[in-house]
């Protein structure tokens, strides 16, 4: 038995080494669920030549994740989801602006403000409006470039019903109650919007103003979003839902040519490359070399993989990859468990449940749902040290198991099969090794 928690223990280990060496060293690198890559992070150590990197954890005592802020400026933070070192890209919770009938005039909407490192992404966004009978047109602050445009009706009593319940859909340039367009091209900290109205494509049945919100582009192609949003915008119930947008951050305004002559350039790790941006935010990014993957902004951040750089990964991949670890941890328990023989699952029982409900609760679909990293070592560790039930391992309270949690009414079958059980055992350890 103690051979299962040695080896739970190791991957575990594996997998808690591999994310915390995205941050600078001795500094938090996470906030709730959201993993914080240097140049990004909080207190002192986050990258200080350029500003935008400094980054808040905000403590919650109500049992629910923390939350990671981002300071936009004008006392307003934007609540950061998600950040990615290789698509040099924020995820964040956009903000919703909301409009009158009476205003016609022009409006100056301040995404981020000018010099940090971010700015909205024109690529991987849209600018989503809701309402009835107006006229959209947003441009950039120096009125350069092409003026972003769209307009939305509600023609009849019963097409409106359809709009409040969010159906109906909602189509770049015209649409019923709901309108999409383009970001205004360039690099957006804050930009120029106008609503037109026409009272006469508007409806009694819905409030005569407009909502503005810059929506992430993959999130929106999805039709159950939109429906969702445009119900919830149309409803005034915009704060309920989290909208995602993403911003674009570049480690310095300057070009590679002209960083790699500066005492504070950027791309320090061995085996990583300079790149001159070609997202909305000018400068230039570091990216790790064909065959490594990391953080390029570290010493030794880009380490070597067996398959080529994971520069742009996909938000599937990412959950695929959380579930190949998840199910990983969970085979090895059976595949342990099964090659032990009768007597020592007689004399372990106990520790093989612990083990198991441990492997369980990792597999959890949500994230709130699982333990971190430390609570699953400071279970493992309980268990190996003592054959003491669930209630005398504190670890096992702190994660809110009782004996009945998982196996009430379960049974376990295990077939004799001790002839290959060292050999598969020490298979195993020898393949949860570090690359």
């Amino acid at each position: 038995m103690h051979i299962l928690v040695a080896a739970v223990l190791l991957a575990a280990t594996t997998i808690a080494a591999e994310a915390a060496h995205i941050a600078w060293p001795g500094c938090q690198s996470r906030c709730g669920d959201v993993d914080i890559p240097y140049p990004f992070g909080t207190d002192n150590c986050y990258h200080r030549s350029r500003s935008g990197f400094q980054l808040k954890c905000h403590r919650r005592s109500n049992g629910k994740p923390d939350r990671l802020w981002l300071p936009t400026g004008g006392g307003r933070d934007a609540e950061v989801l998600e950040i990615s070192v290789p698509n040099s890209t924020v995820r964040i919770r956009s903000r919703v602006w909301l409009f009158g009938v009476d205003n016609t005039t022009e409006t100056h909407l301040h995404f981020t403000h000018s010099g940090k490192a971010y700015v909205l992404s024109q690529s991987r966004n849209r600018l989503v409006h809701t309402g009835c009978g107006f006229r959209a047109n947003s441009w950039h602050r120096n009125r350069s470039g092409f003026v972003s445009t769209c307009s939305s009706s509600c023609p009849a009593e019963i097409a409106t019903q359809l709009i409040l319940s969010g159906g109906g859909g909602c189509n770049d340039d015209v649409g019923f109650g709901c309108c999409s367009a383009p970001v205004p091209e360039g690099g957006l900290n804050w930009f120029r919007a106008q609503f037109q109205w026409n009272v006469t494509e508007g409806t009694s049945l819905i409030r005569r103003n407009a909502s503005l919100v810059a929506v992430e582009s993959e999130w929106w192609s999805d039709k159950k979003n939109v429906k969702k949003l445009k119900k919830n915008l149309l409803q005034g119930n915009a704060s309920r839902m989290p909208i995602p947008a993403i911003l674009d951050w570049s480690f310095d305004h300057s070009t590679c040519i002209e960083a790699a002559q500066r005492p504070d350039y950027g791309c320090v790790s061995k085996n990583s490359e300079c790149h001159d941006s070609t997202g909305s935010a000018k400068g230039y990014v570091c990216w790790c070399s064909q065959g490594y993957q990391g953080n390029p902004y570290l010493n030794d951040g880009c380490q070597r993989t067996t398959g080529p750089s994971t520069r742009q990964p996909s938000a599937g991949k990412i959950f695929a990859k959380g579930v190949f670890i998840g199910m990983s941890l969970l085979l090895m328990v059976i595949g342990v468990i099964y090659i032990l023989d009768v007597q020592v699952i007689e004399e372990g029982e106990e520790e093989a449940k612990q083990v198991a409900a441990v492997a369980a609760l990792c597999l959890q679909i949500k994230g709130d749902d699982r333990p971190t990293m430390r609570q699953v070592e400071t279970v493992l560790q309980g268990i190996q040290s003592s054959n003491d039930c669930f209630e005398g391992n504190p670890g096992m309270q702190g994660m809110g198991l009782s004996n009945n949690t998982i196996f009430e009414g379960s049974n376990v079958v295990v077939h004799d099969n001790n002839s290959r059980r060292f050999s598969m055992e020490r298979e195993m350890l020898l393949s949860a090794t570090f690359p």
